[in-house]
């Protein structure tokens, strides 16, 4: 093909797959109904998108969009001046100054990171209880 079009073909059947399938497989059960113990049954009915107008739930989704727009609007306050900042910088100050913007990310990252070797390891929280039980050999 011409101008690469075929590398693109990984990344599209990615989105399909857990992308577009999802969402399909959502917007399906949102028209179908439930039973008492809230086992889908797949009999269409509009009655979840009236259900969502009733005062509850309008309420939950406002709340929902103040937090989101509350967020977006100290992440922008917080985040510009500093980005600016770093723009500002000279060519040679820049990376280094997006690294300690970076450097509390990767903190954060590498504890998670130690934290599963630690309960995950042959000694560790999970593995060293099964193995003394004789579950897992």
């Amino acid at each position: 093909m011409k101008n690469g079009k075929l590398l693109v073909a990984p990344a599209i059947v990615w989105l399909i797959i857990f992308f577009a399938i999802p969402m399909l497989m959502v917007v399906a059960v949102s028209f179908a109904t439930r039973t008492p113990y809230g086992q889908v049954i797949f009999k269409f009915t509009l009655g979840n998108y009236v259900r969502f107008l009733e005062p509850l739930y309008l309420k939950i989704f406002a709340s929902t969009l103040v937090t989101a727009v509350v967020t977006t609007v100290f992440t922008f306050l917080m985040g510009y001046p500093v980005a600016y900042a770093i723009a500002k910088l000279p060519k040679k100050w820049q990376q280094p100054g997006l690294i300690v913007v970076m450097v509390p990310f990767w903190i954060n990252f590498l504890i998670r990171s130690y934290a599963w070797v630690i309960i995950l390891r042959s000694q560790g929280v999970v593995n060293h209880p099964s193995l003394k039980a004789g579950t897992y050999r």
